[in-house]
This record gives structure tokens, C-alpha cells and sequence, in this order.
């Protein structure tokens, strides 16, 4: 099953954030999938976005969150 979530895109070195939707991966073994309900963009970010750190483009920013989830035990 494919998954929408909404995520904070740079499509290309110094250009501006643009939300989209994108479509995730189906779940492999081992994974689980966690609604996020709240994100931020850090300076860490910032700098990725101005090309001082490099990563391929386009990126997916922000990974500072809250996150709701049941609990999930592993075995």
C-alpha cells in the first residue's frame, strides 16, 4: 500500500521550500509507520538549503517533530 504524506521539498540548491505531496514506499518487514503530527526546519536545514552541506537535491527536509503512535513492541 502506498502512503501520501505532505513534506517540505528543496528542489534545488538556495531555492525555497515548497510543500508536496509525495507518495512513500509500500512498508517493508520490520518497519512500522509512525503519523507525524508536527515538524520544524533547523538551521542544520538552513545551511543544507544555502549548499554549504551537500546532499543530493531534490531534499526532503525538517526531522524535528512530535510524533502520536500507539506503542509498538518488537520481537
Amino acid at each position: 500500500m502506498m502512503v501520501q504524506a505532505t513534506a517540505f521539498v528543496v528542489p534545488e540548491k538556495q531555492a525555497s521550500f515548497q510543500s508536496k505531496t509525495v507518495e512513500l514506499d509500500a512498508l517493508q518487514s520490520g518497519e512500522v509507520l509512525v503519523e507525524l503530527k508536527a515538524t520544524g526546519i533547523c538551521q542544520t536545514d538552513l545551511i543544507v538549503q544555502s549548499g554549504k552541506i551537500p546532499v543530493p537535491f531534490p531534499a526532503i527536509l525538517g526531522h524535528e517533530g512530535t510524533v502520536q503512535s500507539p506503542l509498538v513492541a518488537f520481537h
